[in-house]
């Protein structure tokens, strides 16, 4: 195999989303009113502190934290259109 060859498949493999990810993402959606560590996070998704927060931030374009805060943010907004 040579060398371009095997750039390319590891450039594809990065396109897919870590399945371990999406489901954090999932659970966040549903329950970013709750205290979460983003520790544990990493810890669920099985990587390390730093693999898990480049592969988060590489699917949602978001770091865990801003992620957590902007799900926050859009229900207070929601909210808010809706009393008024």
């Amino acid at each position: 195999m040579n060398q371009f060859t095997k750039e390319s498949q590891s450039e594809d493999y990065l396109d897919i989303p870590s399945s371990e990810i999406v489901e954090i993402v999932e659970y966040l959606l549903e329950n970013y009113q709750k205290p979460i560590k983003i520790e544990t996070l990493s810890w669920q998704a099985e990587m390390g502190g730093t693999m898990f927060f480049n592969e988060f931030r590489r699917l949602t374009g978001l770091s865990p934290n801003n992620f957590l805060n902007s799900c926050a943010y859009k229900a207070k907004w929601t909210s808010f259109v809706r009393q008024t």
